[in-house]
């Protein structure tokens, strides 16, 4: 299996997705809460936190069924 293969979710897979993704949106929320004006630091911490998103969508996606 190549890393670019495509991989379709299951519906487990996909709860686990939808959960995360909630969570990091809530993430997103507080950080703009807690520092509203634009900064490098600011910036750098969403783009960090939208790369922890898509690598654990990418770990979900590859995880075998039933582990």
């Amino acid at each position: 299996m190549s890393r670019f293969d495509y991989i379709k979710m299951n519906e487990e897979q996909l709860a686990h997705v939808d959960f995360f993704r909630k969570s990091f949106a809530k993430m997103e929320q507080n950080i703009e809460a807690a520092v509203p004006e634009a900064s490098r630091e600011k910036s750098l911490s969403i783009t960090a936190l939208e790369e922890a998103s898509l690598w654990l969508n990418k770990a979900i996606s590859r995880r075998k069924v039933g582990e």
